[in-house]
């Protein structure tokens, strides 16, 4: 999509505006990875819908990086719906991260747009369905069995992901985890 005359111009603005805003603070680089890792969890039914439960404790601190987006929703939002521009936002963090530290880092491009955000939650993207992914207490073992089960990740990945959770400052006021 990003090489098409017609959504190419449109998701390069949408880009910039994300930099600049993580630029604004570098800690949004993490929170927005997370938020669409969050917001793409689960089955079928639920994944990459554009919205969040924030009273769930696993979403917790992500209301910040919700708000922050609001304008660029508002902004492009003939263009593209909420969870479009979550992953838009997530895949320029990344670009930003990889490439810090790596002159020949890889450009995350766009391969999906026009997912629809689900009708029930507010314009930030609170609301959606209440599921709950995780059992109450998850050990390393269980950790790992869970994320193998139910998203075919191995050590590494999952390693990966909740590394992630780190680079966004994993207290409980950020992330609901951590101590």
């Amino acid at each position: 999509w990003e090489g098409d005359g017609y959504w190419g111009p449109k998701m390069q603005q949408v880009r910039e505006d994300c930099a600049a805003m993580f630029h604004e603070d570098l800690l949004y680089l993490a929170k927005s990875i997370r938020l669409v890792f969050h917001d793409c969890m689960g089955n079928e039914d639920y994944g990459c819908d554009g919205c969040v439960d924030l009273s769930h404790p696993d979403n917790e601190g992500l209301e910040g990086i919700m708000v922050k987006h609001l304008p660029l929703l508002r902004k492009y939002k003939q263009w593209f719906s909420r969870t479009d521009i979550w992953q838009i936002c997530a895949m320029t963090a990344l670009d930003i991260s990889s490439s810090a530290y790596e002159p020949n880092a890889p450009h995350f491009k766009m391969n999906f747009i026009g997912r629809k955000d689900c009708p029930n939650a507010d314009e930030i993207g609170d609301g959606g369905d209440k599921i709950d992914m995780y059992p109450k207490y998850l050990n390393s073992k269980a950790l790992l069995h869970h994320f193998y089960q139910y998203f075919g990740f191995d050590a590494r990945c999952t390693t990966a992901v909740m590394g992630t959770h780190g680079m966004a400052m994993a207290h409980p006021w950020n992330s609901g985890h951590g101590d």
